[in-house]
């Protein structure tokens, strides 16, 4: 079996949008392909693209991962309040409507879209849904334009909303299908609308989860 580390080894590596690495394998990499590479190099996140390319990426680093985890614990106390669906950290994974399978960084699944699942379906590892909300965190290893089309790639595959947080320039960009994306700067509050009724996105305590 490939091992995407083997890509990687012995090279030096930048602190600074190294990642992702995209590589093309000798065959497209399926659903049970993806599962048995990330059992077998537990050190990286694993995704695939539209044409079944493998996206390698680091774990992320210690202060990005404590940005993760204060972006989900804000939608996981606002879904306690709303129960309006599920969240998923960054270890969730989706198969979007292109055949792509992606993991945002937290996403929101709302009970509608859930119960909106065939019962006769085949059950996968990476269901086939697309979420009603997603975000992504330029991480410091995190190339901007390859998390750009992220986001554009889940508003285009029938998610509601995607929400970009750069801790880099403190600025929060909002993507909506067919609709020019939406940036903010240095506030302290964004309200993200109606996608996730009644949530507010702490941001001041976002950028400041990824300070020393």
């Amino acid at each position: 079996m490939y091992n995407p580390a083997m890509a990687t080894s012995g090279v030096p590596q930048r602190y600074e949008e190294d990642y992702p690495v995209i590589l093309t394998l000798p065959e497209r990499v399926d659903e049970a392909m993806l599962l048995t590479l990330t059992r077998e190099n537990p050190g990286y996140r694993l995704e695939t693209m539209v044409d079944g390319r493998l996206v390698i990426s680091p774990l992320t680093g210690t202060f990005a991962s404590m940005v993760e985890a204060e972006l989900v614990a804000q939608l996981v106390v606002w879904n306690k309040v709303t129960r309006l669906g599920r969240v998923l950290s960054c270890d969730g994974g989706f198969t979007l409507a292109d055949g792509a399978v992606k993991g945002p960084d937290a996403s929101f699944v709302s009970n509608g879209r859930l119960a909106a699942l065939s019962r006769d379906r085949e059950k996968r590892a990476f269901e086939e849904i697309a979420p009603d909300a997603v975000f992504e965190l330029l991480s410091p290893s995190d190339r901007l334009t390859y998390t750009r089309e992220k986001c554009e790639e889940y508003v285009q595959t029938g998610s509601a909303v995607a929400v970009l947080v750069n801790p880099r320039d403190r600025s929060v960009t909002i993507y909506r299908p067919g609709r020019a994306p939406v940036v903010v700067r240095d506030a302290t509050t964004v309200e993200i609308g109606a996608e996730l009724p009644g949530f507010t996105l702490d941001a001041a305590a976002v950028f400041s989860a990824g300070e020393p």
